[in-house]
């Protein structure tokens, strides 16, 4: 192998994965001088993910005669975990314990004064999954928030030009703000604004 194109997602827009030259090398390190037929390229991504947290998933397509294009999925931080050290930790969207954190303005999980917390450990609990998904799955719906709480049972989640919605942790949560979502646009059209919308039961409680 003589030939390597490498191509890293952004953490965020404009935003590179810090280790990246190291990942590069790494993997520059595993696949040089090997043949292209008998390269696998699962035993490499499980060196790299086992070396480098940051590191979600690689994909290597092979190209002949002699040639590499090697796409590298990075993790992307959801929240900080704060540990019983005062440490914060990031953690992705499968609850992977994975980075220190430096400067990043994201929420903070308190697991309470007894978690130790480490490197490469995944938190657990249905009401951590449910908090996790619920920042992923807003992401991606761009729903601006201006606040969001893990309670007893319950994620609150304050919009920040609309209502406070009160979501399940034992129901499915992508389903969940599917139906806020449609619930604001329907009353966008009526013209009206609620001040909260409580998900947690089979229909939904809407409060003006």
């Amino acid at each position: 192998m003589r030939a390597l194109e490498f191509e890293f997602e952004e953490l965020v827009e404009g935003v590179r994965l810090p280790d990246e030259a190291l990942v590069r090398q790494r993997i520059s390190e595993e696949v040089l001088g090997r043949s292209i037929f008998f390269l696998s390229p699962a035993v490499v991504e499980e060196k790299i993910r086992r070396e480098f947290l940051t590191v979600k998933g690689i994909k290597v397509t092979k190209r002949l005669p002699d040639g590499l294009l090697i796409n590298v999925m990075v993790r992307v931080a959801l929240a900080q975990v704060r540990t019983k050290e005062d440490r914060l930790l990031l953690v992705d969207v499968e609850g992977l314990l994975f980075r220190e954190a430096s400067s990043e303005k994201l929420p903070i999980i308190d697991l309470g004064e007894s978690f130790e917390g480490s490197l490469g450990e995944v938190v657990g609990g249905e009401e951590v999954r449910a908090y996790l998904e619920t920042l992923n799955v807003v992401g991606e719906k761009g729903l601006a928030i201006s606040s969001i709480a893990l309670k007893p049972g319950m994620i609150e989640l304050k919009l920040e030009t609309g209502p406070t919605a009160l979501l399940s942790v034992e129901d499915p949560i992508v389903g969940q703000t599917e139906l806020l979502t449609q619930i604001l646009k329907r009353y966008k059209v009526a013209g009206q604004v609620p001040k909260r919308v409580d998900l947690r039961f089979s229909r939904p409680v809407v409060r003006f």
